[in-house]
């Protein structure tokens, strides 16, 4: 069960019991984008399914788990002021609509609308019943739902009207896992074969396929082998700067994507020694902070439009020899 914490002294921190009689305990930050680098942040402290945690409401937390329930949670005094017992199995994504109203889903074929104090307004029944890795609301109160559907497609729903709408958006030729929004009126999604798609947010065409450029083999290599493949190809997580640029962590790899033109303007080789999991921007883009399966974290200065010269890191090997820039940017 969920462990109740009546009071903090210190900042909140909130346990979960999954199945087994595990808890699974939560702490650090993923930003969605360059606005809310710190507003979620995903647990993984076991190998277990891990609880999920949105600050996006003021003043509360909200928290998912293995152990079916969803958690209403003070962050003024840690406590738990509400407990939602609706799922039929584990809870893996949570998301917030708006200011008002959050969705929580789990491998179960059925998303959850609630207001921010926990009333149930809702219930989405998906159109497959598949692992489900995201979901990112978009514009006109739908949401786009990233899972391992057969088909490869992304899913749309309408959230006031708790339906599917009906548009699948193909075009992925693998599970898709990461979804990001960019501004509002475009969003990005990536399956584990490492294509990246951008979308217009509005209509749901697809803008633009980020493919080719992330696997080049670089300029100073003939060897195919240098070619990024297999667990190499997956792009684990995305992240925007500014709205100009697109970040991806694929494989041991990071690479930025100029959003309007679709080019890669920086691409980082090795960047880490095992599969990167996490990237985020922070101080306006000026600089990014990877983390790797390892559990390594490192810092990048990215101040000089993203130039070689300007990219420091952690690691000298990084720096002299894992780099590569497919384009020159002006200065």
């Amino acid at each position: 069960h969920h462990q109740k914490r009546k009071s903090a002294t210190t900042s909140p921190k909130v346990d979960h019991t999954g199945d087994d009689g595990k808890v699974d305990s939560g702490g650090g930050g993923e930003g969605r984008d360059s606005s809310n680098d710190s507003r979620f942040c995903r647990a993984q402290k076991t190998n277990k399914e891990a609880p999920m945690f949105d600050l996006s409401l003021d003043s509360i937390l909200i928290s998912g788990s293995s152990d079916k329930t969803v958690k209403l949670w003070s962050l003024i005094d840690g406590s738990c002021f509400r407990t939602l017992t609706d799922h039929t199995s584990g809870v893996r994504v949570i998301c917030v609509l708006d200011r008002y109203r959050f969705c929580s889903a789990g491998n179960d074929p059925l998303i959850h609308v609630w207001s921010s104090t926990g009333e149930n307004l809702g219930v989405i029944k998906r159109v497959d019943d598949e692992n489900i890795h995201q979901i990112l609301p978009i514009s006109n109160n739908r949401i786009v739902v990233a899972s391992d559907n057969s088909e490869k497609m992304l899913y749309v729903y309408d959230t006031v009207h708790f339906c599917h709408v009906n548009i699948e958006l193909a075009g992925h030729q693998d599970s898709i896992h990461c979804l990001v929004k960019i501004n509002e009126h475009m969003f990005a999604s990536a399956s584990i074969d490492g294509v990246i798609l951008l979308w217009n947010a509005n209509d749901l065409s697809c803008v633009r396929k980020l493919d080719e450029s992330i696997h080049a083999t670089p300029n100073n290599s003939n060897n195919s082998d240098d070619m990024l493949r297999g667990p190499l190809r997956y792009v684990s997580h995305m992240s925007v700067i500014n709205a100009k640029y697109l970040c991806a962590a694929v494989g041991k790899s990071i690479c930025v994507f100029d959003i309007e033109d679709g080019e890669c303007v920086l691409r980082i080789r090795d960047a880490h020694e095992t599969i990167v999991v996490k990237i985020i921007s922070l101080h306006n883009g000026n600089i990014l902070a990877s983390c790797s399966e390892d559990t390594v974290i490192k810092i990048w200065n990215t101040a000089n439009r993203f130039t070689v010269g300007a990219l420091s890191g952690t690691s000298t090997k990084a720096n002299q020899k894992d780099m590569t820039t497919p384009r020159k940017t002006s200065s």
